[in-house]
């Protein structure tokens, strides 16, 4: 499930299994700036990835079902996620380890973006070191729930998802930044 940010839109389907031990299926959608992944399993035993190397982007972590365990060069911790939790996590040139524990039902729904296109919907300037945003995750609430749904379940023809892709990643950025309690007003 390689990251890339292509000249034109794609959407792909992709489905890996290794029997008694776990069966996933991913849905990805790229375009110039970002890169969506939907990427859903079960783990019939403990299974680790290790070594998956990308490219540099900020990745906005949806934990919709199950738990999960990452190691990401750049970071001194480990980056744990549990259902329900979310974070946002600029990565450079990461390889990660990834540990998923025995489990059905696993999802997660993560939104890369490009660097640059990070820094620009943002106007954050200090996207060239690894940081995660929160120092805790955070709690999926309603109003995100509700657009990860329509962001996954778009309710419009093909040749608009583009657009509508760009708006919901804006409108979940927004929202994501702004469960940050700390954040002066």
């Amino acid at each position: 499930f390689n990251k890339d940010f292509p000249g034109s839109f794609r959407a792909d389907q992709s489905q890996a299994a290794l029997p008694g031990k776990f069966n996933c299926q991913a849905s990805s959608y790229k375009g110039e700036d970002f890169d969506i992944l939907h990427f859903r399993g079960t783990f019939l035993e403990d299974t680790c990835v290790n070594e998956a190397r990308g490219i540099s982007h900020v990745s906005l972590h949806y934990q919709l079902r199950g738990a999960s365990d990452a190691t990401i060069s750049g970071f001194s911790h480990r980056l744990p996620m549990e259902a329900g939790e979310f974070n946002i996590i600029n990565c450079i040139d990461p390889c990660s380890n990834f540990k998923f524990p025995k489990q059905e039902r696993y999802e997660y729904l993560s939104v890369c973006l490009h660097p640059e296109a990070y820094r620009q919907w943002t106007i954050e300037s200090n996207s060239e070191k690894p940081f995660r945003l929160f120092a805790h995750n955070r709690t999926i609430g309603p109003w995100l729930q509700n657009s990860l749904h329509t962001l996954l379940h778009a309710p419009i023809p093909s040749d608009l998802k583009p657009m509508y892709m760009r708006s919901k990643i804006t409108e979940l950025l927004v929202l994501s930044l702004g469960t940050n309690t700390h954040r002066s007003s």
